[in-house]
């Protein structure tokens, strides 16, 4: 019978694990890459509910960590925002996102830009100037 991985790796410009049993293989992921402070990205219901201290609980020990959890679904560039500063307070080694698709988002965002000097909105600016073709003389 088949039987499918419960863990699988999605690679980008880092990586993203995820399903059953990805939270065992955090801590030695983590340790792996030398890891002492942490900033865990997530939203106030997996933090009451538990989710975020099982992974909390699968960190090596010694890791200096902080949670932001101030995701929302479809947050708005104040979440971003926020959690950018987060990042930069806590000045980790390690940003990871602890939900869905949000929380992953946003902590990517937080760990891209925190300490760049950039915000959501010149970064985007940026970008949307960069993608605009210049108006082609007649």
């Amino acid at each position: 019978m088949y039987q499918p991985d419960s863990v699988w790796e999605f690679a980008t410009a880092d990586r993203i694990k995820f399903g059953r049993g990805a939270v065992a293989e955090l801590g030695d992921a983590l340790a792996a890459r030398g890891v002492e402070g942490l900033l865990v990205v997530t939203d106030e219901q997996l933090r009451a509910a538990g989710v975020v201290d099982s992974v909390l609980d699968a960190l090596p020990e010694g890791v200096d960590v902080d949670v932001f959890d101030g995701v929302e679904p479809d947050p708005g560039v104040v979440v971003y925002e926020a959690a950018i500063d987060a990042a930069e307070s806590a000045a980790p080694d390690a940003v990871v996102g602890v939900g869905g698709g949000s929380s992953m988002d946003v902590g990517k965002v937080a760990g891209a830009l925190a300490g760049a000097g950039a915000t959501c909105w010149t970064t985007s600016r940026r970008r949307s100037a960069a993608a605009t073709p210049s108006p082609t003389p007649r």
